[in-house]
């Protein structure tokens, strides 16, 4: 062939022989192939088999590294049918002019925005790719195949993709998925501090990625840009990460973090985007997917490039792309991005997939590998738990705080808890009492210096109460060593040891306590109304013995030879049987009644002790608390095994009792065993309470186990809460107008600890007495010392005025209060001032409820400006917040169908605790509604929080049906509502915004406004006494309960000061 050639060019020469060349390949027949071919440039080895997966319709051939351009193209025109797909940016510039004079398409491939779990530097396979005809997404000087469909897809119109945007959005954002995710959890808090000022994150990139190069039109480094937000927010906390594979080490520095570390706080850990953006207030991006992911989580976002999001009126852009003339929402560039133009494949079947199953795929990874890696050490405070099944992992979920939580089975060898405890620097053993292995437990602990807990049930719990979560009230908490394994010992122990005589408080409390026990009916279980009453039969002795039983036997003398002890004892007396709670709560039979029901009478109803001891004279027990409150009833009490109340010269034993060597008041045994060895938690929001506390909600709560067979909530049946007030000494009497007003606070000081409270623009206006900033020098001069509301940041003022004997006054947003969210540093125009409670706390009386309770103050002027502040505000479509734009009309599916709207809450919300509700009656108002509505259309509305990623809500874990439809965006309240005919509520403010327009409101918790005669109430508090109007309570919350200030002066305003100023000051038209 080489002599034929050499031959042909010494006849034609070598420019005859090129021409003839060029000739002959122009006549050559070009090859066919069943697929096109695509001639893959510029793909790594690692990429080649997953890119095949991706894209079968093509026959792909990779071009190598070395291979140079001429042989590229020379094997290109062999094909018919022939397309180049190039790795981001990586041809030869003559392969971009080859395709364009030759009429080759030319595509560029790049990952997609849910990727991998683990990052691409680490060659991790993709599950998702885009492929783009034009440009790449990142490429902000020509139009990209993205931005084509930003600029023109019919959004509006689409209304299946829109649905499947939003439930994509919010399982990414509620699952905490980003384009990688490979960083554990972190505590964000313990690496940016405690938050005291505005926080900034600035995202780093790589400085030399074709992102940057392509996405900006000025060059700027990582620290040029942390200097930017530093110059824009002098005030502000500037915190600044660096970008994942830099930080791994994958890519190199290009900028010395170093250089602006007196100005920020760098980030020198790996931490994910969802820990990052945890409070922070805005985020500063060059071109990062970052600005993106802030923005869907509700963040403010700063592009000095233009990555694709930029443009469309979302973020505050210092780079123009005139070809982006459309304004667009996040749900709508989200649909585009994430939906429409990758594609997604499963790493597992290589089939294509949606967006939706990637997310669900990522995280089963995620969690796979977690649970595979080897551990290193871990720093963080720690906790394994022994005993706890599922039932009782929610003891530990609730009560204990530690950053991570193990369950350890009780099969797991001591070799392999040895090893899974090793990369723990701050572990806990906390086991629950009677666990089986304790004492192998307690030996490794002793050898590896671990403290141990035991914990159990404490003596008060709402047991089978759905409003309690069938959580406890209390928990014994001891440290164990070898000598006290179980509660009852270290019970027993500190009272053997404990000085009574130097506590002479305690004894007044534990009296206090006694009293409020009996006078609620409270026992261990609380398992039915105080309402029924068991009814006892006529005795011809007219005495009765009751024999108490227990889960499991505590004594060597059975049940039933108990009860032939207690009839020949008592021949004459009648004899009663009730046995554990448990039995009955689990709706088993006790073992124990088919040896003794021939003699004994069995009380196989729901009943507490309370309910039967007055008709009793004499208890027998082997051990069962139900023992303990018998002596605080005054009654005889015989014991045959050895309970911690045994031994102390209370009770008849017939068990030798050791180590109780000395003689006890009854109220120092409720001391040691009700006070000492035990903690109170708040059922709902599960803070720390005192035993009164605790006693006092078991009495506000203890009718509402009524119907808790049901499955759902039944719309005939309402839930009763008892009257008793848990603060107020004036119990269901109205008080006088004098007492509605704050007393003490006029010419007071009220002292301030909080720095937040501090920093609020015009404190003083708010108040009536002074602010005292220093209350430690100056104790014996305040008249209050104020917090914010229940919040926790509230307990160090609580604590504070406890220790001193200073009234604690509660300080809260009103119901009318800025232009936009506090986060973004809008002031409060409108403030709540309560001592006696706060309003969104239905558990205990609010200065609020005192005044819907107390008549007289309704005068004719008072009521005409609560009128016109009314219409005004309907009028003008404010509400708390006045930022968010007007609901989009095209939400609605169908305006035909009649229309029910739900609204949901963020996840541990303290109004729905306080408003005496759990996640349950979320789900039992979804299908009330439900049931209600068969044939309407059902729509949730989502809380800003959630749609923004920073919290959960209570809807995530609820089964829906086709009928039933999520609102994600962020809009006007009244311009919401006002597409519906019923409203259901659990706690929201929303529901009173509804009555408001006059709508049929239904709740489900105990909002301030509902028990009033205004709403329709699934949960009954008759404190609430009077019926009111909308514009009598309207009148109360907006008017005579919140202070205004004169946003123009700071001083002491009103309402239509407040009105006028954000109707001049917002920015979103309301129509």
């Amino acid at each position: 062939m080489s002599k034929m050639k050499d031959l042909t060019k010494a006849i034609v020469g070598d420019k005859g022989y090129a021409k003839l060349a060029s000739s002959v390949h122009k006549i050559k027949p070009k090859q066919k192939t069943e697929k096109t071919v695509a001639f893959m440039i510029g793909f790594s080895l690692w990429k080649r088999d997953h890119v095949q997966s991706f894209y079968p319709e093509y026959q792909m051939i990779f071009v190598e590294e070395k291979q140079s351009v001429g042989k590229t193209l020379k094997q290109a025109k062999q094909y018919d049918d022939v397309v180049f797909i190039v790795w981001g940016y990586k041809e030869h510039q003559k392969m971009k002019s080859f395709a364009q004079n030759y009429g080759i398409p030319l595509y560029r491939m790049e990952d997609g925005f849910i990727r991998s779990v683990d990052l691409g530097a680490a060659h991790s396979i993709p599950l998702s790719m885009c492929l783009d005809s034009k440009a790449l997404y990142y490429d902000s000087t020509e139009a990209s195949d993205l931005e084509d469909i930003l600029n023109n897809h019919p959004f509006s119109e689409d209304n299946e993709l829109m649905d499947k945007a939003r439930t994509t959005m919010k399982l990414l954002t509620n699952l905490e998925i980003s384009k990688y995710n490979n960083v554990s959890k972190k505590n964000t808090e313990k690496i940016y501090g405690p938050k005291t000022q505005k926080r900034i994150l600035v995202v780093g990139q790589v400085e030399d990625d074709a992102s940057i190069a392509k996405g900006s039109a000025r060059k700027m480094t990582n620290n040029d840009l942390v200097w930017l937000a530093k110059t824009e927010n002098p005030d502000a906390q500037i915190i600044y990460k660096p970008h994942p594979d830099v930080l791994f080490g994958k890519r190199a520095m290009q900028s010395n973090p170093e250089d602006v570390a007196h100005i920020a706080q760098v980030i020198r850990e790996p931490l994910s985007l969802n820990d990052a953006f945890k409070t922070i207030d805005h985020v500063y991006t060059i071109t990062s997917l970052a600005g993106f992911e802030a923005l869907i989580r509700g963040i403010s976002v700063t592009t000095v490039g233009a990555p694709f999001y930029s443009g469309w009126g979302l973020t505050d852009d210092r780079q123009e792309v005139a070809r982006r003339n459309r304004t667009l929402t996040i749900d709508e560039i989200f649909a585009a991005a994430y939906l429409l133009y990758p594609k997604y494949i499963s790493p597992f079947t290589k089939e294509e997939i949606s967006a939706e199953e990637a997310v669900r795929i990522i995280e089963r990874m995620r969690s796979a590998i977690q649970d595979r890696a080897i551990q290193k050490k871990v720093t963080e405070p720690a906790a394994f738990f022994f005993g706890f099944d599922l039932t009782k992992a929610d003891y530990a979920n609730a009560y204990f705080s530690h950053d991570e939580k193990v369950f350890i089975s009780a099969d797991e060898t001591l070799a392999s808890l040895d090893e899974r405890s090793a990369p723990y620097t701050d572990l806990e053993f906390i086991i629950w009492d009677g666990f089986s292995k304790i004492d192998e437990i307690l030996e490794l602990a002793a050898e590896k210096k671990i403290q141990v807990k035991v914990v159990k049930t404490g003596p008060i719990n709402m047991g089978g109460g759905r409003l309690g979560n069938d959580l406890s009230f209390s928990l014994y908490v001891h440290e164990a060593d070898g000598s006290l394994k179980s509660t009852d010992e270290a019970i027993i122990q500190s009272m053997y040891n404990y000085d009574f005589a130097s506590r002479p408080e305690l004894k007044a409390k534990a009296q206090e306590a006694m009293k409020l026990i009996k006078k609620y009916g409270i026992s261990e279980y609380n398992l039915s109304s105080q309402e029924h009453v068991y009814e006892m039969s006529e005795t011809d002795s007219g005495r009765r013995v009751l024999l108490l039983g227990d889960k499991k036997q505590t004594s060597n003398t059975s049940v039933k030879d108990m009860a032939w002890i207690a009839k020949m004892e008592n021949p004459e007396a009648e004899l009663l049987y009730i046995p554990h709670p448990l039995y009955l709560l689990e709706g088993k039979k006790d073992p124990e009644v088919e040896d003794i029901e021939h003699f004994v009478r069995i009380i196989d109803q729901p009943v507490t002790l309370a309910q039967v001891i007055g008709g009793v004279d004499h208890v027998y027990t082997q051990g069962a608390l139900g023992g303990m409150e018998a002596l605080l009833y005054g009654k005889q009490v015989t014991t045959f095994g050895e309970p911690f109340y045994a031994g102390w010269g209370l009770t008849d034993d017939r068990s030798k009792t050791l180590f109780r060597h000395r003689t006890l008041l009854l109220e120092e045994l409720f001391i040691g065993s009700y006070m000492l060895c035990t903690s109170y938690y708040h059922p709902f929001t599960k803070e720390k309470i005192s035993l009164k506390e605790a006693i006092e909600m078991i009495g506000f709560m203890k009718t509402a186990l009524k119907g808790v067979k049901d499955k759902w909530i039944n719309k005939e049946r309402t839930t009763n809460l008892p009257t008793n007030s848990m603060t107020s000494s004036k119990e269901n009497q109205p008080l006088s107008l004098e007492e509605l007003e704050v007393k003490g606070e006029e010419n007071g000081d009220i002292g301030i600890l909080s720095k937040g409270i501090k920093d609020i623009p015009n404190l003083q206006s708010f108040l009536n007495g002074t602010v005292n900033f220093s209350p430690a020098k100056s104790i014996n001069s305040l008249s209050f010392i104020a917090g914010w509301g229940m919040k926790p940041s509230a307990e160090k003022a609580i604590a504070f005025g406890e220790k001193h004997n200073i009234p604690y006054l509660r300080l809260e947003d009103g119901f009318l209060r800025s232009v936009g969210l506090g986060v973004n540093n809008y002031p409060p125009l409108s403030m709540c001032v309560d001592d006696v409670g706060i309003y969104y706390d239905g558990t205990r009386p609010s200065r609020l409820e005192n005044i819907l309770n107390t008549p007289g103050w309704e005068t004719e002027e008072l009521m005409d400006q609560a009128c016109e502040a009314k219409r005004l505000i309907v009028e003008n479509q404010l509400s708390k917040y006045n930022h968010a734009p007007p609901m989009d009309k095209s939400l609605i599916k169908d305006y035909s169908k009649t229309r029910v709207l739900l609204i949901d809450q963020t996840l541990g919300d303290k109004s729905v605790g306080l408003g005496m509700a759990d996640e349950s009656r979320f789900e039992e108002m979804y299908h009330s509604a439900r049931e209600d509505h068969p044939e309407a259309d059902i729509y949730i509305k989502t809380h800003p929080d959630v749609i923004a990623g920073k919290k959960q809500g209570y809807f995530s874990n609820v089964e829906i049906d086709e009928h039933t439809y999520f609102i994600y965006d962020d809009c006007n309240p009244l311009t919401l509502l006002e597409q519906f005919s019923e409203v259901y509520v659990v706690t929201s403010q929303m529901g009173f915004e509804a009555l408001m327009l006059g709508k049929r409101v239904h709740c489900f918790g105990l909002p301030f406004y509902s028990n009033w005669g205004i709403t329709v109430d699934r949960l009954q508090c008759p404190r609430r006494q009077v019926t009111r109007t909308v514009e009598e309570v309207f009148a109360a919350a907006y008017l005579m309960y919140p202070r205004y200030i004169n946003p123009e002066t700071g001083r002491r305003g009103t309402i239509f000061e407040v009105i006028e100023h954000i109707k001049e000051s917002r920015t979103e038209p309301v129509n």
